[in-house]
C-alpha cells in the first residue's frame, strides 16, 4: 500500500488502501456496539415507580393538613386500612398554597396518580377540590410516637422521588430537588435496607414544622438524622432539628 496514492477527487481509492479503510470502519463500528452494549448493561435498573401523567381520577376521602396536606382514603380494595395520599400541586409546587382555607374534612378532588412502593401522592388539577360526601367512611388519622431514632439516608424531593422522574435522587438529581423543595414539594428522608429495599419518611422540623428552606443544603447527600418518628397511617414521618443534620462524609 506504500506506493498507493488517493486523489480525493478520483471517483475510487486505491483497491489497497480501500480494503484497508474496510478493515479500520469495520473494526470502529464494531467497538463502538460493543463499548454501547457494555454502558447500558452497566446501568442500574430503573426502580418501578409510576405517574399517571395525563390521566386523571376522581377522588373522595377525607382532607387532613397536618402534618402535609394529605388525603386519607378507606374503601373497598384498601383492606379496611386508611391509605395516605400525599398531595401536591402541579409542577414543582406544593398542595398547601392551593389549599390555603381548606377545612379538614370529606372533600372530593381530581389528580394525577404517583407511586412507588406503597407510598401514594396526588398531584391535585388546580379548581378541582369541592366538599365530599358520604363522610362516614372517611376519617382522619392520628399520630402515634414511635421513640427517638437516628437514621442513616438521603434527603429527596418527595414528587419526583416517588414517580415523575426516574431516577429521582442523588448528585445527578440535586438541582432539581433543590427546586422541588424549595416550591413546598415535601422533603422526604430516604433509607435503603440491606436487602434493597427502601424506607420512606417525611421529614419535618422537632415540632412538627415545614423545614423546607432549612434542609436544601442537606439535599441528595448522604446525612445523618437525629429526631424522633411518627406514624401516620401508611406512612412514616421522622421530626428533627435541621441543625443537627450531619453529612456523611
Amino acid at each position: 500500500m506504500k506506493d498507493s496514492f488517493y486523489i480525493g477527487y478520483l471517483p475510487k481509492a486505491p483497491r489497497d488502501l480501500a480494503k484497508v479503510m474496510a478493515v479500520i470502519s469495520a473494526f470502529l463500528l464494531t467497538t463502538t456496539i460493543a463499548v454501547s452494549f457494555l454502558l447500558v448493561k452497566s446501568q442500574d435498573a430503573f426502580y418501578p415507580s409510576r405517574f399517571e401523567f395525563g390521566n386523571t381520577r376522581t377522588y373522595e376521602g377525607w382532607y387532613q393538613s397536618h402534618p402535609v396536606p394529605s388525603l386519607i382514603v378507606v374503601g373497598p380494595g384498601l383492606s379496611g386500612l386508611a391509605v395516605n395520599y400525599l398531595l401536591v400541586a402541579e409542577g414543582k409546587h406544593g398542595a398547601e398554597e392551593q389549599l390555603t382555607g381548606l377545612k379538614e374534612g370529606p372533600v372530593r378532588l381530581e389528580g394525577t396518580l404517583i407511586q412507588r412502593d406503597q407510598m401514594r401522592m396526588l398531584e391535585v388539577v388546580s379548581g378541582s377540590v369541592e366538599e365530599g360526601s358520604d363522610a362516614a367512611r372517611f376519617h382522619g388519622v392520628e399520630s402515634v410516637p414511635l421513640g427517638s431514632v437516628t437514621l442513616r439516608g438521603e434527603i429527596v424531593d418527595s414528587k419526583c422521588f416517588l414517580g415523575v422522574m426516574n431516577p429521582g435522587d442523588k448528585t445527578v438529581h440535586r438541582a432539581c430537588a433543590t427546586l422541588c423543595i424549595r416550591g413546598d414539594i415535601p422533603p422526604m428522608l430516604v433509607l435503603k435496607n440491606p436487602d434493597q429495599t427502601f424506607e420512606y419518611l417525611l421529614l419535618r422540623g422537632a415540632h412538627g414544622e415545614r423545614i423546607n428552606q432549612a434542609v436544601l443544603p442537606y439535599v441528595a447527600r448522604p446525612v445523618v438524622v437525629e429526631g424522633d418518628l411518627y406514624r401516620h397511617g401508611s406512612w412514616l414521618e421522622v421530626r428533627a432539628d435541621p441543625k443537627t443534620i450531619k453529612i456523611l462524609r
